[in-house]
């Protein structure tokens, strides 16, 4: 989890302060460089939590929002729908914040579930059920950075959504083998898969590796990972936010 907060933090954030002093193959500066990010954790170091550690969170930034100006949360979570969001504790907990004026905005990696039947559809898990929610997609650019070859993701959720049949994603971006920031105390999933590292090069940049120093940035791909661009829409949405439309499917 400690990697996945780091990763989104640059992604947010980055000042590309090591990619932009040192040889790497690309400067990796994050989509706005100067935000303040508040780290509430909900969740422990192995990703696991409870619904209600999360709703602690999410009322924690309410409290907080005018001491450090909370505009935007960012939940890398979800969890099964098992009601209407009209219903959903946790949904409720996100229409909270968003009457108080945040911006919400949530993720899912569940679009090869097929244990119902359902290809991967209807797979969007609660909060980004909530129609007050920014619910973020995954595209895949195969390399070549242009917006014409982006197909949508494999793991990606997909809607509609269960029970309310909403349309879901709301957004979608690139999400796939993004390159961000790792934490400088090393990071165990580059440790066990080395090909995620991304090393620095030689003066030329005509080759690089480990040889040249420690990777102090890695690619990874999932839905969260898009949520670079879907955070800069999210903070110009919070600035004119309307009442949303749930757009069922009839």
């Amino acid at each position: 989890m400690a990697t996945e907060r780091t990763l989104v933090s640059g992604i947010i954030a980055g000042n590309a302060y090591t990619s932009s002093t040192s040889y790497y193959p690309g400067v990796y500066r994050g989509i706005a460089p100067e935000a303040k990010i508040i780290n509430l954790r909900a969740l422990d170091s192995n990703g696991a939590g409870t619904v209600s550690s999360v709703i602690s969170a999410i009322q924690a930034a309410i409290t907080l929002k005018n001491t450090y100006n909370i505009r935007v949360i960012n939940l890398s979570l979800a969890r099964g729908v098992y009601e209407s969001y009209t219903l959903d504790p946790l949904c409720q907990a996100v229409e909270s914040a968003w009457r108080a004026g945040i911006v919400v905005v949530a993720a899912g990696n569940m679009g090869q579930y097929n244990g119902a039947g359902t290809n991967g559809y209807a797979t969007i898990g609660a909060p980004g059920n909530d129609p007050y929610v920014i619910t973020v997609g995954a595209t895949n650019t195969h390399g070549t950075g242009s917006q014409a070859a982006q197909t949508m993701t494999s793991y990606s959720s997909k809607g509609p959504t269960s029970f309310d049949h909403i349309v879901k994603p709301d957004l979608m971006a690139p999400g796939n083998r993004v390159v961000s920031r790792i934490g400088s105390q090393g990071n165990s999933l580059v440790a066990s898969y080395p090909e995620l590292a991304v090393c620095p090069c030689n003066s030329s940049r005509t080759s690089c590796g480990a040889t040249y120093g420690s990777a102090r940035y890695m690619r990874l791909s999932g839905t969260i990972i898009a949520w670079r661009r879907q955070w800069l829409a999210a903070s110009r949405l919070s600035c004119c936010r309307r009442p949303p439309h749930s757009r069922p499917i009839r």
